[in-house]
């Protein structure tokens, strides 16, 4: 097949990159972008798996692709190792991100809930969670962390998910 072309579904030299310019364009006209959003997900899909550990030029080079500047992305990046999801190493003048204890168990189980081969069977029962009234931010705490473990909310301070072999008894 030499100096011959496959043919296939591949598209013609060059598509790609015009399809990426594009698909770009459309997700910012959506309005305004999450930087911190398109940060934890490179993160959780292509970083986690491969090492964990990504230098902050390579992030900048990819988010410079979608678009996003870099004092934004310097924002989230502070804003989202101060709130404990990514973890900063410097290496001399280059700096290396991870994702943060919290981070890394969230990703492993909302990986488990998204390529599981199919839903968790319910054993019919529910789990009921009423909390105290705590008031602050420890209530907003232990709400988020209810969330992040699939119960959904009933009213201000209860909170109830479907019993299942996949549930996370850590409440």
């Amino acid at each position: 097949m030499d100096g011959e072309r496959a043919t296939g579904n591949a598209p013609p030299p060059g598509a790609a990159p015009a399809l990426l310019s594009e698909l770009v364009r459309a997700h910012h006209a959506d309005g305004r972008i999450r930087v911190w959003s398109l940060v934890i997900t490179l993160f959780g899909d292509a970083v986690a798996p491969r090492g964990g550990v990504v230098w902050l030029g390579a992030i900048q080079a990819i988010m410079e692709r979608l678009g996003i500047e870099a004092g934004a992305l310097r924002t989230s990046m502070s804003r989202l190792t101060a709130d404990g999801w990514l973890v900063r190493e410097r290496h001399g003048r280059r700096s290396y991100y991870r994702l943060a204890g919290d981070g890394r168990d969230t990703f492993a189980r909302a990986n488990a809930r998204i390529y599981a081969a199919g839903p968790p069977v319910w054993s019919g029962r529910w789990t009921v969670c009423v909390l105290s009234e705590e008031a602050g931010a420890a209530r907003d705490a232990r709400r988020e962390r209810l969330r992040d473990l699939s119960f959904g909310s009933l009213g201000p301070i209860v909170f109830i998910r479907p019993e299942t072999e996949a549930a996370d008894d850590m409440v």
